[in-house]
């Protein structure tokens, strides 16, 4: 992801702030049960969202977290700059994006679109669901008898799939624009990982486009790959 893409990205999560309902330094509480016909938005403060709660639009925030409980549906994006974002058990939304915040996934969730994120930890359990993929620059991603139907694109982060975990399509390590800095002061670059365990699969191929980084499949039992390794090298 370009610094371009990032900064844009920040830009828009700003300026739908103004959309909405919207919060300048106070956090945001929605009750249990209820049903909001309105995006929600947040500037220094959290958003909070009890469980069984429908929101008729997106969830979006800087600086501060956002957490929904269990069997709520988000009808579109949920969005944060600074700040982490946790979906409740069995809770649906349409994409998530995150800059500098962790993201996690409760059991059962389902995500129609693409979870982003720049600098922040991706973890999903089990039971969840991806539309289109994973997409992330410096954040290791973990999941937990997830279903992506997707792809992965990483730059920085280590990979783990657990628990029947599926890949449909590649992962992708692609080339970082640190490399040339790193080469004038001589750094070398850690080994980025991919680990399977748990009978977890990858339909697609999982291809290096960083010929500066040396990336590692570690295979447990019951695990595979059902594409190619391209600048990949595999341990037992």
């Amino acid at each position: 992801m370009s610094l371009r893409k990032i900064l844009l990205f920040s830009a828009v999560l700003i300026i739908s702030v103004a959309i909405g309902f919207s919060s300048v330094n106070k956090s945001i509480s929605i009750e249990s049960g209820e049903k909001t016909g309105e995006s929600l938005s947040s500037v220094n403060g959290s958003i909070s969202i009890g469980d069984n709660v429908i929101v008729n639009g997106s969830l979006t925030n800087v600086n501060g977290s956002i957490r929904t409980g269990e069997d709520c549906e988000i009808k579109d994006h949920v969005r944060n700059v600074n700040g982490s974002i946790r979906l409740g058990d069995n809770s649906t939304a349409k994409r998530i994006k995150s800059v500098n915040g962790s993201i996690r996934a409760g059991k059962g969730v389902k995500i129609e679109e693409m979870i982003d994120s720049v600098n922040g930890s991706i973890k999903c359990e089990t039971g969840t669901t991806i539309g289109e993929g994973i997409d992330t620059v410096n954040g290791s991603i973990t999941l937990y008898g997830t279903k992506v139907r997707g792809g992965l694109i990483t730059y920085n982060g280590h990979i783990k799939l657990k628990e029947n975990s599926v890949i449909n399509k590649d992962i992708i390590i692609k080339k970082s624009k640190s490399n040339f800095i790193n080469r004038i002061l001589g750094k070398k670059r850690k080994v980025l990982r991919i680990r399977l365990s748990g009978n977890s699969v990858i339909k697609g191929d999982i291809i290096n486009k960083d010929e500066s980084r040396e990336v590692v499949l570690e295979m447990g039992e019951g695990c595979r790959v059902e594409g190619k390794l391209v600048n990949v090298s595999k341990e037992n």
